[in-house]
């Protein structure tokens, strides 16, 4: 989703404001990711906390990655929504993408293994966790 905002962006809104479709483009990138996290806190983590209780550390700093990805998606709401300058909201994105890339490669390396082990016995996340919507 990040990368489909970016291919919103192109040498005239990088010198002008933002698109109708970049917005809509960012607003969805926080809208989903927003969701999803939310899902994780609510579910998945507690679930983790209660099956895993070793995982406590690696839990909490996923929870600190959330509130901070939280934080960016919000500024960047406000860039888009201010109709700030295309190349702000592409720093922007690109601080984005940089935290999510790690927090996933961080969620991955601790976490499939065990989940695809376990099963996910007893963890209970709305549909919409699975399918990004």
């Amino acid at each position: 989703m990040l990368d489909d905002a970016r291919e919103g962006l192109d040498a005239t809104v990088l010198a002008a404001s933002l698109t109708d479709d970049l917005v809509l483009r960012c607003r969805a990138v926080c809208t989903v990711l927003g969701a999803h996290h939310r899902d994780e806190d609510a579910g998945l983590f507690p679930w983790l906390r209660r099956e895993f209780p070793d995982l406590g550390p690696v839990v909490d700093r996923l929870e600190q990655d959330h509130a901070m990805i939280g934080s960016l998606l919000s500024g960047l709401e406000h860039l888009v929504g201010s109709g700030a300058p295309g190349a702000l909201v592409v720093q922007h994105l690109q601080g984005v993408d940089a935290v999510m890339e790690s927090h996933f490669r961080y969620e991955e390396r601790e976490l499939v293994g065990l989940l695809d082990d376990s099963d996910g016995a007893g963890l209970v996340l709305p549909e919409r966790f699975w399918r990004g919507e």
